[in-house]
């Protein structure tokens, strides 16, 4: 063994070639997280630059003197000074050569122009335009690919480069000593043997599992770094919420602490956030306000959350989950509509460790049972829930309750199952975007089934909601944060009223139904003709239809009736997917919209509105389309927030298909005012006018009775 011929000296030298560079190459990959970091930071704060400086360019330089301070705006016109932002880039001495502009009036235009500055940084926030890329987003958008990628492979890799770092370098350090033949011929024997056992402990590490494991990490890491922009976009598409939630992390972009915190006391607000929330089973990076809410629940113990449809409700309630998992809770009960069951199921296995059983169907007292017996997350159904055998067997550590207005009627069956199983509850969600529809008791009731004291509390100042006192005294129980104030970067949204005529076959069958007094006929106007080609409002979803193909747009379709589901499917033929309806089961529906997700531009899913506006996430469409107005705020909302939720990235158009002078212009109005009474309390925490809303029978008589008088038409009389 000591002697030189029995060396492979060129072995040697590919030996400690090869083990080092995958050891540093690992530590490369564990390293690039901080570089990576810092060039987001860096394309970020460029970006958001690139974005004020656009904002500025379209203020007119006529603000200048919006005060009426006497500034000569024309003089700065007639040498081509058109915006702020051209004010802001001008040196000081060009400034006050421009004739008639003195050393006090360029003072003025500079100090009025850094104040509108000022104003402007303080409410743009960073967004990344998906249809007007620029060349920094391009690399902003290329740097989050990388580091979003390679953050799932570095857990791995930290756990290779940890375990055998320390005792490859020592193998390394001493075959280094005896690397060739003058080496070795001056070596003690000791340092041969060792050099020797150190190259045989190298070669097997080569050969084995960690050569492997690293090679197919290296491997992987530099696929993400040779990655094509189209490429890196189009995952950035697919995985924004989770960009963004990176983006929000490392841009250190802060938003206003009071709406993300949904308006709490600072009390309140301190408490929650002094709470340590372990986030080790979770899968997915939270937002700021997804974390502020998931402490929420979990400081506050029965709360009422009430975000607003599409700001990820569930993710926070499954960030709750995986806390108590890790502190030793084991037994997590979800009740949801059957609508969305495979949607819950998704979301736990795709965000989280934990494990989670489908309680519903067949198999489900057996699946029940296995839950009880192991622990993890059981969803089931409002009506499964009732037939299962368990209530007082094991101590639920928490119960969610999806879409919680289920059961705001406390004397229906469904309502009293869930307040059997609370009991044995340590922990109780509920979890809506619509707190309230048409009685602000239907909200009371539901914060009296988390905390009595606080509904006791409320019922006597109901007076006062609005102001100080009645936040404040809701604020245990009751969050809620609206889209526009957490996720800025959510594109703009369009909403557009398409006004068609009568034509007189129309107005023939119209009036018949308004004559008859069945008002869901007289809502279904324009399409109920024979000939689906007669119907104006046919007409117009078609042209929708075909602009929103040449935009590279999919679209959805939603009506209330399911009749004029299926003229929609006859009209657009295999241009459309679907339809979803109530008869749709919660398998069919997922795979509908899973081949959705996919489809190519142009492609129209159908649904019907209160079986396709709850619970689903379809932000591949960016256009939607109403046939008739809904008669409640909610639904259209819900409808809406099926595609307007986080993970859009195109401009979201929404499009109401309505009739001139016809019923949908009173169930317009009636609408924006429900839409009025709902900001009122659900954005302000206000519920001073809800009371005097109209029931839904008497309105509809009203309705039927007006436009009978203005079309001079007698009820139907049947002889």
């Amino acid at each position: 063994m000591e002697k030189y011929a029995d060396i492979d000296f060129k072995r040697v030298r590919k030996v400690l070639k090869e083990i080092t560079a995958i050891d540093r190459k690992l530590k490369y990959i564990i390293d690039s997280e901080k570089k990576q970091a810092q060039n987001i930071k860096t394309l970020s704060e460029s970006v958001k630059e690139e974005i004020i400086r656009e904002a500025l360019s379209n203020v007119s330089i006529d603000q200048i003197n919006a005060d009426k301070k006497g500034i000569r705006v024309n003089l700065l016109k007639e040498v081509g000074i058109k915006n702020i932002q051209q004010i802001l880039d001008m040196p000081y001495n060009r400034l006050i050569a421009i004739n008639g502009i003195g050393e006090q009036t360029a003072d003025k235009v500079k100090e009025i122009a850094n104040k509108i500055n000022r104003n402007t940084r303080q409410t743009i926030h960073l967004r990344i335009d998906v249809e007007n890329k620029s060349v920094k987003s391009e690399r902003l958008v290329h740097e989050l690919y990388k580091f979003y990628n390679s953050s799932k492979l570095r857990d791995g890799c930290k756990q290779i480069y940890n375990l055998n770092h320390a005792p490859l370098i020592q193998d390394i350090n001493h075959v280094k000593r005896t690397k060739n033949r003058l080496l070795w011929f001056f070596s003690l024997s000791r340092t041969k043997m060792r050099a020797v056992s150190a190259m045989n402990k190298l070669e097997l590490t080569l050969s084995g599992e960690y050569s492997k494991s690293a090679m197919g990490i290296i491997t992987a890491y530099n696929s993400i770094e040779r990655i094509q922009s189209s490429e890196a976009w189009d995952d950035f598409i697919k995985n924004s919420s989770s960009y963004y939630a990176i983006l929000e992390k490392i841009s250190g972009e802060k938003l206003d602490k009071i709406s993300t915190r949904g308006g709490l006391p600072e009390e309140l607000v301190n408490q929650v956030d002094a709470y340590q929330l372990d986030t080790e089973l979770l899968h997915v990076t939270l937002r700021n306000y997804q974390v502020f809410g998931a402490k929420y629940i979990l400081n506050q113990k029965n709360t009422l959350l009430g975000d607003e449809m599409g700001l990820g409700k569930t993710v926070q309630s499954i960030a709750a989950m995986c806390d108590l998992k890790k502190k030793g809770k084991s037994h997590f009960l979800v009740v949801c509509p059957a609508s969305v069951i495979i949607n819950w199921i998704r979301e736990i296995a795709k965000h989280s460790k934990l494990d989670v059983y489908k309680v519903h169907g067949h198999d489900r007292d057996n699946t029940f049972n296995e839950w009880l017996k192991n622990g993890g997350t059981a969803v089931t159904t409002y009506d499964t829930v009732s037939k299962l055998d368990g209530s007082e067997k094991i101590i639920i550590h928490m119960l969610i309750v999806d879409e919680a207005h289920y059961i705001k009627n406390p004397n229906t069956k469904r309502t009293k199952n869930i307040l059997k199983y609370s009991e044995n509850s340590e922990i109780l969600l509920f979890m809506t975007g619509t707190p309230i529809e048409n009685k602000v008791e239907e909200m009371q009731f539901l914060i009296s089934c988390l905390q009595s004291n606080i509904a006791n509390k409320i019922k006597d100042i109901k007076h006062l909601a609005g102001a100080p006192l009645f936040k404040k005294e809701i604020a245990p129980v009751y969050l809620r944060r609206i889209r526009e104030d957490v996720l800025t970067e959510l594109p703009d949204i369009l909403e557009k009223e398409e006004w068609c005529s009568f034509n007189k076959q129309e107005l023939e069958m119209y009036k018949r139904a308004v004559s008859s007094g069945i008002f869901m006929q007289m809502r279904q106007l324009s399409w109920h003709v024979q000939d689906i080609m007669d119907s104006n409002k046919a007409k117009r979803l078609i042209e929708i239809c075909e602009d929103a193909k040449l935009q590279n747009r999919r679209v959805i379709v939603f009506s209330f009736f399911r009749n004029v589901i299926d003229k929609v499917v006859e009209l657009l033929g295999d241009q459309s997917m679907g339809p979803i309806t109530g008869s749709t089961s919660p398998l069919m529906r997922q795979e509908i919209i899973d081949s959705f997700s996919t489809s190519p531009a142009g492609t129209v899913l159908i649904c019907q509105v209160i079986a396709g506006g709850v619970g689903l996430n379809i932000q591949s469409a960016s256009t939607v389309i109403f046939c008739e107005p809904q008669i409640k705020p909610s639904i259209e909302n819900q409808a809406i927030s099926r595609v307007y939720r986080m993970g859009q990235m195109q401009k979201v158009v929404v499009h109401r298909l309505l009739t001139e002078d016809s019923v949908d212009e009173r169930i317009m109005w009636l609408l924006k005012r429900k839409q009025e009474i709902f900001d009122s309390f659900a954005h302000k925490s206000s519920v001073a006018q809800a009371s005097e809303k109209l029931t839904e029978s008497t309105w509809i008589n009203i309705v039927i009775k007006e436009e009978r008088e203005r079309l001079g038409i007698q009820p139907l009389t049947v002889h």
